[in-house]
């Protein structure tokens, strides 16, 4: 039995018939899926009328657990002014540090101001913008620079052996000329 060829539009036909079917049939898992994740609530029978109802899911809210507290330099707390399990927000004082002596204080008037020079110093210094595409070209250029550069020696020592051949022709043509050679 010979097989028959299948028209191109009637293949195209069932290619796309098939790529439709498979899409129809993974939109209806997803929904069962979706259906499935959703809440759901009862609703009474009600004669007339509109219902509306807004689902409210039930959450409880609690801390995460300890968080570290930091005072931004190595100090004794003299005061709690919180209790375990207390209400705090953000900017509300919960310690208070010992104060601090001369000696430390010093030492960190001095630590704040080498941060101000270094700061300045460093805003003054105009920055280094590095590319690596231009680091790229630029050492592109370089190599071909240097080529060139050995390209011209070399071309001055042919041009040197040319003189020099050019003399000696001209020596022995002299020479043979004068009848010396």
């Amino acid at each position: 039995m010979k097989p028959t060829a299948v028209p191109k539009t009637d293949l195209r036909r069932r290619v796309a018939i098939a790529c439709f079917a498979g899409i129809a049939g993974a939109i209806a898992i997803a929904a069962m899926f979706v259906d499935a994740w959703l809440p759901t609530a009862q609703v009474e029978a009600v004669a007339f009328g509109l219902v509306s109802h807004r689902l409210q899911p039930a959450v409880t809210s609690a801390a995460s657990g300890r968080h570290a507290v930091h005072f931004g330099a190595p100090r004794v707390v003299d005061q709690v002014k919180v209790a375990v399990g207390s209400t705090v927000r953000a900017g509300d004082v919960i310690a208070t540090l010992e104060p601090i002596d001369g000696t430390e204080l010093g030492g960190l008037e001095a630590a704040v101001e080498r941060a101000e020079r270094s700061l300045c110093a460093m805003q003054e210094t105009p920055p280094v913008l590095v590319v690596p595409v231009q680091e790229r070209v630029v050492q592109a250029a370089e190599r071909a620079v240097a080529r060139s550069a050995k390209e011209i020696e070399d071309a001055r020592r042919t041009l040197e052996r040319a003189k020099d051949a050019v003399d000696d022709t001209y020596r022995r043509l002299i020479d043979e000329e004068l009848g010396w050679a």
